[in-house]
Order: C-alpha cells, then sequence, then structure tokens
C-alpha cells in the first residue's frame, strides 16, 4: 500500500508532474519545497537524495517511537541506526576521496547518529583528505570493519553488514516486526545478487563472487 501516484509517476513528463504525484506521502513536502527553489528545473540529485532518504528515516524513527517498546523498539532502533551510521561514513568517504573540493558535507549526512557521536562526525567532516578520514573510521565504533578497506570497497561491506545482521536477525533473533523487516531485506539482497550476475553476463560488468558466496548465490 503506498500513497504514491505511480501510474501519474510513470506518465510525468516534468518536475513538476513528479512532485505532484507524490501528493499525500510522506515525501510530497520534500519534493513540493524543491519545487519551489527550483521551478521546473531539476534540483540537485545529491541534496535532493539526502532530503528523501531523511524523510523516509524520519517517519520510521517516528512510528518505531509511537508504536513500539521494550526489546522489539530497541531493536528497530539499533537496525535503521546502524544503517544511518554506515551511510554517513560512507558518504563523507566517497567525498574526501572523489569531490575533495566540497566544503559543506554535513548538507549531504542524515541528521540522525546512533553510535557515531556529533562531535566524530564534525571531525569527520573536517578531516583534510580521504587518508585522515580513513583514520578517524579506524578509531571510531565500527573500526574493525573498516580495517584494510578502501572507498572503493566501501559500499560492498556497507551491503554485507546489512545482509549479516538481517541474517542473524531471521535466525536467532526473538520473533518481532522485525523479523518480517528482515526477511524482506534478505530477499532484497538475493535479488540484487541475481540482478548482478545478469548484468556480468549482458553488460561485461565485475561480478561480485564474495557477496555471491555471502548470500549463498
Amino acid at each position: 500500500s503506498s500513497r504514491m501516484d505511480w501510474r501519474a509517476m510513470e506518465t510525468c513528463g516534468s518536475y513538476g508532474e513528479l512532485a505532484s504525484s507524490s501528493a499525500g506521502s510522506i515525501y510530497a513536502p520534500v519534493l513540493q519545497h524543491l519545487r519551489q527553489e527550483s521551478g521546473e528545473a531539476l534540483p540537485d540529485y545529491m541534496m535532493t537524495e539526502k532530503l528523501l532518504q531523511t524523510a523516509y528515516f524520519t517517519h520510521i524513527y517516528r512510528v518505531t517511537q509511537r508504536r513500539y517498546a521494550g526489546e522489539t523498539k530497541e531493536l528497530l532502533l539499533r537496525a535503521f541506526g546502524r544503517q544511518i551510521d554506515l551511510l554517513n561514513l560512507i558518504h563523507v568517504l566517497r567525498i574526501k576521496t572523489y569531490f575533495s573540493g566540497l566544503q559543506d558535507l554535513f548538507a549531504v549526512l542524515f541528521p540522525f547518529h546512533y553510535r557515531l557521536s556529533p562531535e566524530f562526525l564534525t571531525a569527520l567532516c573536517a578531516a583534510p583528505d580521504a587518508a585522515a578520514a580513513f583514520s578517524l573510521v579506524s578509531r571510531s565504533a565500527y573500526a574493525e570493519s573498516f580495517q584494510n578497506v578502501d572507498v572503493a570497497e566501501v559500499e560492498d561491506y556497507y551491503r554485507r553488514a546489512l545482509y549479516l545482521f538481517n541474517r542473524q536477525q531471521l535466525l536467532t533473533g526473538a520473533p518481532s516486526v522485525y523479523t518480517a523487516v528482515s526477511y524482506l531485506n534478505l530477499k532484497e539482497a538475493e535479488l540484487g545478487m541475481l540482478v548482478n550476475v545478469i548484468e556480468s553476463v549482458k553488460y561485461a560488468v565485475p561480478y561480485d563472487s564474495g557477496y555471491a558466496r555471502l548470500i549463498g548465490a
């Protein structure tokens, strides 16, 4: 069930029509605000992605705080908090490597944190280069995850980390609403691996054999 007008989205021919197709959804305020700023021109992609994902995570946090309690609430906050932390780390490491001229890094970070304090994120954004940023990450709560990992591998780690976390919850976690979330996340990962295999054959793109072994493909 979705409040997005998918038929209107499929046929839209302008940004205004795209924004209108989101009426009633959690994304409508963001798209309408960007429409007011940019008119019919397409807004900056990086900022748009950040604002839309922020709207999503804000909604998730609000629902979690309102509807759940005890261990289920703690698990949901831990799962999404970990995901946001990793995404913020990946964003900064990528920017420090490929877009070193970008100054306002906080503009592309999600305004949430779990195991990464605001002070740490401030220091990470202020790092002079990618090497300094990796050095800081190696002393963070996710230090073990980024040992001997370069920027080309951080997204692979992110996918693996989420897959393993959700697999553990599905196999050993206490039954809760997150059991269904874990199952859907695992199925999405398996579908992504299938797409990767098909693309590797059709378009000669790299095949992620390590990830395939992880999910048993």
